[in-house]
């Protein structure tokens, strides 16, 4: 992410057209604020406050260029940009989640076997995930059961959200 800050940097440095920009304040800004905290994560990569502080500016950003409608210079030369990173990121990504869904299933599995059988009937619902993850080979549909694992838990959403164990990812 840092290439991506430092080419937004570059470009707001070198284009007249994005420094007349009338959201070019609050872009500098976000883009400002962004680089501190990818500086401050470097150190702390832990720090689940700037982690959402550095979610925070960077959909502010990206909010900014897709409210861009009539400009197709801005629009482009962010989205290029954008798109180097997610494209840099996706071989990173897919490896951490496919070392997750090993994970993941090793768990559940474990939970289950620990299971009497009024239990398992009780957790029915996990055992039937279960099966349908470990057949699953598609990388995607794993990525929506993994979503559909957590709705199986809503009253611990909020607590893994607060801890930072859920990582959100950017789309365009």
């Amino acid at each position: 992410m840092s290439e991506y800050v430092e080419a937004l940097k570059k470009w707001s440095q070198e284009d007249d057209h994005l420094r007349n920009a009338n959201f070019y304040g609050d872009f500098e800004e976000a883009l400002e604020n962004c680089a501190i905290l990818l500086k401050g994560l470097k150190t702390d990569p832990g720090n689940c406050q700037k982690q959402k502080s550095l979610k925070f500016n960077n959909d502010k950003i990206r909010s900014i260029f897709q409210s861009v409608t009539n400009d197709d210079h801005l629009q482009y030369g962010w989205t290029s940009k954008y798109s180097d990173m997610v494209l840099q990121l996706r071989d990173v990504m897919r490896n951490s989640f496919e070392k997750f869904f090993v994970k993941l299933e090793e768990k559940v599995k474990d939970f289950i076997g620990k299971l009497n059988e009024a239990e398992e009937h009780e957790n029915a619902d996990i055992v039937q995930w279960q099966e349908k993850f470990s057949q699953e080979t598609n990388y995607i549909r794993k990525e929506i059961l993994v979503i559909e694992f957590m709705g199986l838990f809503p009253d611990e959403r909020p607590l893994v959200e607060s801890k930072c164990k859920i990582r959100y990812t950017n789309g365009l």
